[in-house]
């Protein structure tokens, strides 16, 4: 290499050293999370970050690997509103102050290299994080007898050792029942 192309070769790797340097931190990354949904994640939840193992209470973390072998608790992808389209349901969360969280849960579905975002559980206030979890098509009991028949991939999103709100999809939107485990 010559000597000019060499120092041209240095000026921009340094232009883009200092680039990414000036770049906000947008969202944690998470080796669970592709990239693509990474960036999206980031331009609109700022400072939020996908629920990794290290982030539960230690117990919980024991838990969520005996049950969970390589899975990650804030991430999970399943035919949650089309038998024929996969979609990625995300959890997040934020560090509050006082040593609580806030916790919410939205679902990506990638339409032609950018990913539309729902929000299906709004940020809430946690004393610990919950995890996310990818149920099969099934009938399931909710705390109130109600049966439910759910015939896509459902998302279940639990506090461990507390409950579970399984969000499903039906009739054109989600919903979601408190269930029976």
């Amino acid at each position: 290499m010559k000597p000019k192309s060499r120092a041209r070769w240095k000026i921009k790797a340094g232009v883009l050293f200092l680039f990414a340097l000036n770049a906000p931190v947008l969202l944690a990354q998470s080796a669970c999370v592709p990239p693509l949904l990474n960036a999206s994640l980031g331009k609109q939840f700022e400072g939020w970050h996908v629920v990794d193992v290290s982030d539960l209470r230690v117990d919980d973390q024991h838990i969520w690997r005996a049950r969970n072998v390589g899975n990650c608790p804030g991430i999970t992808s399943g035919h949650f509103e089309s038998s024929a389209r996969e979609m990625i349901a995300i959890s997040l969360y934020k560090s509050r102050a006082n040593g609580a969280y806030l916790q919410m849960l939205l679902v990506a579905d990638e339409h032609g290299g950018h990913y539309k975002l729902t929000v299906l559980s709004p940020p809430q206030d946690v004393a610990y994080l919950g995890v996310i979890s990818k149920w099969p098509p099934g009938i399931y009991s909710s705390v109130t007898d109600k049966k439910l028949d759910i015939r896509l991939d459902s998302i279940e999103y639990e506090a461990i050792e507390a409950g579970s709100l399984l969000f499903f999809y039906d009739n054109g939107s989600f919903h979601s029942e408190v269930v029976v485990q």
